[in-house]
């Protein structure tokens, strides 16, 4: 039996009683556990409670070959953050975020320093006024990037003003533009959002924000070799970009 924080990232229902989790830890990983009659020792929670992209502390048996899911018995601790699950906005965020992490997160290895970095990432968008949600997503699929071995080089300047996202690096200007290129514009907000500054609601307008993200979930995918299809993506963009 194990016993550690365990990041939900999917679940569905399986049988009559039980569930079957996809989860994260810094110790095993991306694993998928299977649940029956949850035992929660000290949380009063009935069923369904657990939500995705919850992190909680719990202890589980690993798969034991043949069998390829393990076995979550009981949940001690739930991390709460209220007004992600209460509030339109944060929820939507998380539930992208959840989609590219269940993407991403099944080919890596378990490591504390990445899920250090999730567990940041939900404290910020639990407690940040609204106001400062407007470019959270960008900011945190960047950071995200970094975390997964994909840093953008070099840095954006006069003499180079745009970003490639085959290469990954800062460059200067081309004589022909393609949909790989971000122009200056966004060049320069990618640049602020990798040196955490802070940026104007009106720097970019809603469409290229729009275009931004999706430019780098297109990075992800490029340097992931993974097709990223993110079923609440135009859900957030419509409510946050309004």
């Amino acid at each position: 039996m194990e016993t550690t924080d365990l990041l939900l990232l999917y679940k569905t229902e399986y049988g009559e009683r039980g569930e079957i989790l996809h989860t994260y830890s810094a110790e095993y990983g991306f694993q998928v556990l299977r649940s029956y009659e949850l035992n929660t020792r000290t949380l009063p929670m009935a069923r369904g409670e657990v939500h995705v992209l919850a992190l909680v502390t719990a202890s589980y048996e690993l798969p034991r070959p043949p069998y390829p899911m393990g076995i979550l018995r009981s949940i001690e601790r739930l991390y709460s953050h209220h007004k992600i699950q209460s509030d339109l906005i944060r929820k939507s965020i998380s539930l992208v975020m959840c989609e590219i992490l269940e993407y991403t997160l099944r080919r890596t290895t378990g490591e504390a320093a990445m899920l250090q970095f999730i567990k940041n990432s939900l404290h910020v968008l639990n407690e940040a006024p609204s106001t400062d949600l407007i470019y959270f997503i960008h900011r945190f699929l960047l950071m995200l990037s970094v975390r997964l071995g994909f840093c953008p080089q070099g840095e954006y300047s006069i003499t180079t003003p745009v970003f490639n996202l085959q290469t990954g690096c800062f460059q200067s200007a081309p004589m022909l533009y393609t949909e790989l290129i971000l122009s200056d514009k966004y060049a320069a907000v990618l640049s602020a959002l990798l040196k955490d500054e802070k940026i104007g609601r009106e720097t970019l307008d809603r469409n290229e924000r729009n275009l931004l993200l999706a430019a780098q979930i297109r990075y992800l995918e490029i340097h992931t070799e993974l097709k990223l299809t993110i079923k609440s993506l135009p859900i957030l963009q419509q409510i946050l970009h309004s």
